[in-house]
């Protein structure tokens, strides 16, 4: 599954972040420096302390988990995905297993 790189925006602010969906090759190689560098802190203390537990075997999971993770978190902030880059966003929505209502799902729910 190859990586994409999603845009989401926070609508208060006009923040934009850009999140890639997939694995994660610079988590892969980097531990958690990417989280670091993009002010993920959680995530960065979370990978830090579990590869220190584990002796480093945390990262091999970490780096196919990491970009949902971070993509999920900027969305629980309140960013709202505006271009899912080689993907549409109901694609990306998918990949992070946010539920897609139909339509009709919507009005029966209201």
């Amino acid at each position: 599954m190859a990586a994409t790189t999603a845009t989401l925006v926070h609508p208060t602010t006009g923040i934009q972040k850009k999140a890639p969906i997939g694995f994660s090759w610079t988590t892969f190689f980097f531990s958690f420096f990417p989280a670091v560098f993009r002010s993920d802190w959680k995530n960065a203390i979370l990978m830090l302390v579990l590869s220190c537990l584990t002796m480093g075997l945390a990262g091999l999971v970490f780096c196919f988990i990491y970009n949902k993770r971070y993509a999920l978190g900027l969305i629980e902030k309140g960013y709202e995905i505006t271009d899912g880059g080689k993907l549409t966003i109901e694609e990306v929505k998918a990949r992070l297993g946010i539920a897609v209502l139909e339509p009709e799902a919507v009005r029966e729910a209201a």
